[in-house]
C-alpha cells in the first residue's frame, strides 16, 4: 500500500480551507433534545416539527421562556442534539414552549413538550486519535463519538450566521442586488448570495472547508402572481386555462409543492405547505358539518368571496382547499428542482474566474462571524483566516488513439479534436430519416445541414448507405405513430428530429420512441435562430462532430480511447469497468429514486451496456444490485459466452453517496457484489471469483484549488488539467484523493474526490488508482475534451437522467394517485408496474449519449 503518489510534476495550490486550531483539553456537553408537539393532527397522527421550526423554539426556551437556565445558548441541530460550552445545572428537565409567539388576537397557542436530557460529556481530545489516523473506518458511524464531536464542532461554526441569515443545512445566505435581467429569468425566484462552511478532519489536524454559493428565494407575494410568472403569463386570468393534463399545469404542481402560504381568511396567519394544485377548486366538494358543499359555496358563505369558474386552487396540509387567490406566499428559501433555465442564472451569477471566486470569500469572511461567535470562544475554538496551500502533481497526460491505429498527443492538456481524423470504429448507417418538427415547411438551409452533417460523418469514417430524406410534421401531432409508420417504411436506423429551439416535451417523446418503444437510434438537433440565419457549414463544423461523436457511440461505434499504461493493464485481462449511481426525486416529492449500472463489454473499457431500476425513495444503497450486476455479466459475456470469458477484473465507480454512508456502501454494495460474484463463478464453473476494485466518486464537496502563481495558471486562471491532490487536505482515515482532471472552460474548474473502499487489483497503490482514474476521465464519447469524472460516473449519470423516458407523461405527475392503493410498498410496484425498458435492440449501443 502507498497512500501518497509521486508520479507527475509537482504543483502547490491555494485551497478554500482554514485550519481549525482547539484545546484537546476542551470538554463540550451534549444533551439530547427532545420535542414532541402536545397535539396530533387531523388523522391521527403524530405531528413532525421541521428541523428549521425545532431550532427556533429551542432559541425562544433559551432565550425567553427559560432563560435562566441557560447561562450561555447552547447549539442546537434543529432534531436532537444540543451542545453547550458549559454544563447546565440539571441533568434532566422538561418545558412547555409555545409553537409560535404569543398570538395578536389573544387566542391560545399550541405547545411543544421539551425535554432536555445530558447525554455525555464530550472530549475534544478524541479528535486527535481521528486526524492521527488511529481508529478503523467502521469507527466513523453517525452515533459514534468522533462524528458527534464533528457534528458539534459544525454546529459552533454554523450557530452565528444561522441567528441571522436565512439557512439550509451547511449554508446561509445575504442578500444582494441583481441585475433587473437576472431578476426576470429567475422569476417569481430571486437569487441570493451565500457561504458554506463545514469542519472536516485532515491528516493531523482540522480544517474549515468555505465556499460561495448561491440561494434561490421564493419571496413574498400573492400566490396567483408567483404562477402567472412561472408560466410567463402577463394576464394572471389565464391561469384558469391551464388544463389538468396539461404539461404546464404539470410543472406548476412540481414548482408549487412544497411551498409555504399563509391564507387571508386565517386571522392567525399560520403557515401551511402545499401539497397539491387543483384545477378548478370551486366545484371541489367536502363534507362540512354532515352535509356535502362545494368550495365555492363555502367560501361564499363564510366568507362572502365569489370563486370564479375555473380558478386553480391549492391543497393544504389537513386537505384544506383554498383558491390560489387567497393565498399570500412567505418568503422562504425555496426548496423544488430549479429549471434549467434557473441553473443557468445561478450559474452566471457565481463569481466566474478563480481568482474572484476566493476574493469573493475572503471579503465575506466578516459574515461568517467567527470572531464574534460565543459559541466557538465558549468551545475554545479559533479559525485562522489564513486559506492552506497545498502540495500536489500534475500528471502526464494520455495519448489519444483513433482509427487505422492512428495514435495523437493533445492539442493542449485536456484538449484534441477529431478534424481530419478516422473514428477508431466508425459504424455503417443504412438508412437516415430525418424529421422536421420545428413547425415549418423544410428550408434549404435544413437541406444543406443534413447533407453536410452526412459529409463530414464519411469524413469520419462512418458509411451512409441511404438517405429517405427530409419530411415536414406538426409537432402537435401524434409523432409517435407517424415516426412508427415511416422508420417501417424506409428501413430507417438511424433518425435524426430537428426540434424548435424550446422543446422538452418533444425531446422526451423522441427518446422515449426511440428507446422504448421502436428500439432505433434517435439524433435531436435544436434547431436555433443563429443555426437558421446565419448558416455556414464551416461554422457548424465543431456541431456536426459533435453530433456525429453521439451517433457513433449510440450505434455501437467507438469514437476514440486514451492510450495510457493503465488502459493496457486494463486491456490485458478481461476487464470489466462498472459505473454506479442513485439519483433522487426533487424534495417533497414521493417518485421513486432510481438505480443506474452501466458496464464496459469490450477491451478497451469504451463500450458501456445500461441497466435502471427504480427503487424506494431517497434509497442510496442500490437494493437491486444482483440483478443489475448479473446483466451486466451476460452483457459482457454474450449469450453462451459468444463476446467474452467471465471477466476477470471488476473496477466499480461508485457515483452520489455522501460520507456518511460509506460504511453502509462497504457492507450492503461491496459485500452484497462479493457474495453475488462468489456464487455466481462457481455457478458457471470460472476460477475463482473477479478482483475488485471499489471507488466512490464525490461531486457535491466545496473544496476547489486555485494557483498560487499566475504563471501556473491555465488559459481560464485554472490549475492545470491533471492536478491531484493526496495529502494536506485529504481524510486521515480513509484512502482518498482528489483529482482536477478536465481542462478549465468557464468559472472554477471543480475537482472530483475518489475514495477507495476497496483495491484487490492496484493494491491501494495511489499512482495506479489515479492514473486509472484520469485515463477514463479521457474516455467519454462525446467530448473531445478530459471530463470531470471517469466516463462510466457520467453514463450512469446520464442513464439516471432519463428516468422520464421509461414513464408516460401521465405517470411522471400522478404520484399522488399511486399512494392512494396503500403504503410505500404498493407506490414502489405501481411505479415499477408502469416503468417500461430499453428495447433489447439498443443494449448494444450507448443509447443514452
Amino acid at each position: 500500500m502507498s497512500r501518497y503518489g509521486t508520479a507527475g510534476t509537482p504543483h502547490t495550490a491555494i485551497v478554500n480551507a482554514f485550519e481549525v486550531r482547539w484545546s484537546t483539553r476542551g470538554v463540550v456537553y451534549h444533551y439530547d433534545g427532545e420535542m414532541t408537539p402536545e397535539w396530533v393532527n387531523k388523522s391521527g397522527k403524530p405531528v413532525i416539527l421541521r428541523a428549521a421550526k425545532g431550532s427556533e423554539i429551542m432559541m425562544r426556551l433559551q432565550t425567553e421562556t427559560a432563560a435562566q437556565d441557560f447561562p450561555k445558548v447552547a447549539a442546537f441541530d434543529g432534531k436532537k442534539n444540543l451542545f453547550s460550552s458549559t454544563k447546565l445545572g440539571f441533568s434532566l428537565k422538561e418545558y412547555s414552549v409555545p409553537i409560535d409567539r404569543p398570538d395578536p388576537t389573544g387566542k391560545k397557542l399550541k405547545t411543544v413538550r421539551v425535554k432536555i436530557a445530558f447525554v455525555r460529556d464530550v472530549n475534544m481530545g478524541v479528535l486527535s486519535r481521528l486526524i492521527q489516523s488511529q481508529i478503523r473506518p467502521d469507527e466513523l458511524s453517525s452515533d459514534g463519538v468522533y462524528s458527534v464531536a464533528l457534528n458539534m464542532l459544525n454546529l459552533f461554526v454554523q450557530a452565528q450566521p444561522r441567528r441571522t441569515y436565512i439557512n439550509k443545512g451547511k449554508s446561509f445566505y445575504i442578500s444582494r442586488t441583481t441585475s433587473h435581467r437576472t431578476d426576470a429569468a429567475m422569476a417569481p425566484l430571486k437569487l441570493l448570495n451565500g457561504f458554506f462552511q463545514s469542519v472536516r478532519p485532515a491528516m493531523n489536524r482540522l480544517i474549515l472547508n468555505v465556499d460561495i454559493t448561491a440561494g434561490a428565494i421564493l419571496p413574498q407575494q400573492p400566490l396567483v402572481d408567483a404562477c402567472a410568472r412561472y408560466c410567463e403569463m402577463s394576464d394572471r386570468a389565464r391561469l384558469r386555462d391551464l388544463r389538468a393534463d396539461s404539461p404546464q399545469f404539470m410543472k406548476l404542481r412540481q414548482f408549487l409543492r412544497g411551498v409555504k402560504v399563509v391564507v387571508s381568511t386565517d386571522r392567525r396567519r399560520r403557515e401551511k405547505t402545499i401539497k397539491d394544485i387543483i384545477s378548478d377548486v370551486g366545484r371541489e366538494r367536502f363534507d362540512k358539518d354532515g352535509e356535502m358543499t362545494t368550495v365555492a359555496d363555502h367560501f361564499r358563505r363564510m366568507h362572502n368571496i365569489t370563486i370564479a369558474p375555473r380558478t386553480l386552487g391549492v391543497r393544504l396540509g389537513g386537505h384544506e382547499l383554498i383558491p390560489i387567490h387567497e393565498c399570500q406566499v412567505v418568503n422562504q428559501l425555496y426548496k423544488g428542482r430549479l429549471q434549467p433555465q434557473h441553473i443557468r442564472e445561478v450559474l452566471a451569477f457565481i463569481p466566474q474566474k478563480p481568482q474572484a471566486r476566493l476574493m469573493e470569500i475572503k471579503a465575506g469572511w466578516s459574515n461568517l462571524g467567527h470572531d464574534r461567535s460565543e459559541f466557538l470562544s465558549g468551545a475554545n475554538i479559533a479559525v485562522s483566516p489564513e486559506a492552506l496551500t497545498v502540495s500536489g502533481r500534475v500528471l502526464p497526460t494520455p495519448n489519444i488513439k483513433y482509427g487505422n491505429q492512428a495514435v495523437s498527443g493533445l492539442q493542449r492538456p485536456g484538449v484534441w479534436d477529431i478534424m481530419r481524423k478516422t473514428l477508431q470504429k466508425p459504424v455503417q448507417v443504412n438508412c437516415i430519416l430525418t424529421f422536421n418538427l420545428v413547425g415549418e415547411r423544410t428550408t434549404d438551409t435544413m437541406k444543406r445541414f443534413i447533407n453536410d452533417l452526412k459529409n463530414v460523418m464519411q469524413e469520419r469514417g462512418i458509411m451512409v448507405r441511404n438517405d429517405a430524406g427530409i419530411e415536414a410534421h406538426n409537432p402537435q401531432a401524434n409523432i409517435a405513430s407517424i415516426l412508427d409508420q415511416r422508420k417501417r417504411a424506409a428501413g430507417a436506423t438511424l433518425i435524426i428530429a430537428i426540434l424548435p429551439e424550446n422543446a422538452a416535451d418533444l425531446y422526451i417523446d423522441m427518446k422515449r420512441f426511440g428507446d422504448i418503444e421502436s428500439g432505433v437510434v434517435t439524433q435531436c438537433v435544436r434547431w436555433t435562430a443563429k443555426i437558421h440565419r446565419g448558416y455556414e457549414a464551416r461554422k457548424c463544423n465543431q456541431y456536426h462532430n459533435n453530433l456525429i461523436l453521439k451517433i457513433n457511440a449510440k450505434m455501437g461505434g467507438i469514437n476514440y480511447t486514451p492510450d495510457s499504461r493503465i488502459m493496457h493493464f486494463v486491456s490485458r485481462v478481461p476487464t470489466m469497468i462498472v459505473g454506479a449511481d442513485v439519483s433522487h426525486p426533487s424534495p417533497g416529492s414521493r417518485t421513486p429514486s432510481i438505480a443506474s449500472l452501466v458496464a464496459s463489454f469490450d477491451p478497451q473499457a469504451s463500450r458501456y451496456a445500461a441497466f435502471i431500476k427504480p427503487q424506494h425513495s431517497r434509497m442510496e444503497i442500490i437494493t437491486d444490485l444482483r440483478e443489475l450486476m448479473w446483466q451486466a455479466l451476460n452483457s459482457f459475456t454474450g449469450p453462451n459466452f459468444s463476446r467474452n470469458g467471465p471477466p476477470q477484473r471488476i473496477i466499480i465507480f461508485r457515483d452520489g453517496v455522501s460520507e456518511g454512508e460509506f460504511e453502509k456502501v462497504r457492507v450492503h454494495e461491496l459485500g452484497v457484489l462479493r457474495e453475488f460474484l462468489d456464487q455466481t463463478y462457481q455457478k458457471i464453473k470460472a476460477p475463482g471469483r473477479p478482483t475488485i476494485t471499489f471507488i466512490i466518486v464525490g461531486k457535491r464537496h466545496h473544496y476547489r484549488f486555485f494557483p498560487e502563481q499566475e504563471r501556473k495558471a491555465d488559459q481560464t486562471g485554472n490549475c492545470p488539467p491533471g492536478l491531484v491532490v493526496d495529502r494536506d487536505i485529504t481524510h486521515p482515515v480513509y484512502f482518498d484523493f482528489y483529482l482536477q482532471s478536465q481542462a478549465g472552460l468557464k468559472g472554477t474548474s471543480v475537482p472530483s474526490h475518489y475514495t477507495v473502499l476497496e483495491d484487490e487489483n492496484f493494491g491501494y497503490r495511489a499512482d495506479d488508482s489515479v492514473f486509472c482514474s484520469y485515463s477514463l476521465c479521457h474516455n467519454y464519447a462525446r467530448a473531445t475534451r478530459s471530463v470531470k469524472i471517469p466516463a462510466p460516473v457520467y453514463y450512469a449519470d446520464l442513464v439516471c437522467r432519463r428516468a422520464k423516458f421509461h414513464y408516460d407523461n401521465e405517470v411522471q405527475y400522478s404520484e399522488n394517485m399511486s399512494m392512494d392503493s396503500g403504503g410505500e410498498e404498493n407506490h414502489l410496484d405501481w411505479f415499477k408496474q408502469h416503468f417500461k425498458d430499453v428495447k433489447k435492440e439498443m443494449l448494444d449501443g450507448m443509447f443514452f449519449l
